[in-house]
């Protein structure tokens, strides 16, 4: 029950959030919002800005990577975990997404003292593969779970 509670919440928070990433131009109106486009990532940046290309070569043990591109340039991203993995598989074929985020959320993305930090991404994932991140949680690295600089 905590769970869905817990989910609810984050549902409720998402929508309001999403409201200030959309662009009139571009998005699903709030009307025809679904809540299964609401998705919570849980993983690490590896390297921004940077290409898949570069990740992969860099991290070659490294699986879950996918690049976002924003306007901020490219960043490469471990997913560790989703909150829908079957919509998420259907919609990342490829390994890459836009992202569209305000810019302070942006920069807290991106910020040099963040790189392969866990966090926590709480997006909205539309159907023509773009996540828009409302919010972000820096967690606290688990012991033995640092990656190679």
């Amino acid at each position: 029950m905590t769970k869905t509670l817990e989910l609810l919440c984050h549902t409720i928070i998402m929508m309001s959030l999403a409201a200030c990433v959309q662009r009139p131009s571009q998005g699903i109106p709030p009307s025809r919002w679904s809540f299964r486009e609401f998705t919570l990532i849980r993983g690490v940046v590896m390297c921004a800005p940077c290409s898949l290309e570069q990740a992969q070569s860099r991290y070659p043990e490294a699986e879950g990577l996918y690049e976002f591109s924003s306007v901020q340039g490219p960043l490469v991203f471990r997913v560790d975990w989703v909150s829908d993995a079957v919509r998420w598989r259907q919609l990342t074929l490829g390994s890459r997404l836009a992202v569209r985020a305000a810019s302070d959320v942006l920069q807290q993305l991106i910020a040099p003292e963040h790189l392969r930090r866990p966090m926590e991404l709480n997006s909205i994932l539309r159907d023509e593969r773009t996540l828009d991140i409302g919010s972000i949680n820096i967690t606290k690295a688990v012991a033995g779970n640092n990656l190679p600089q």
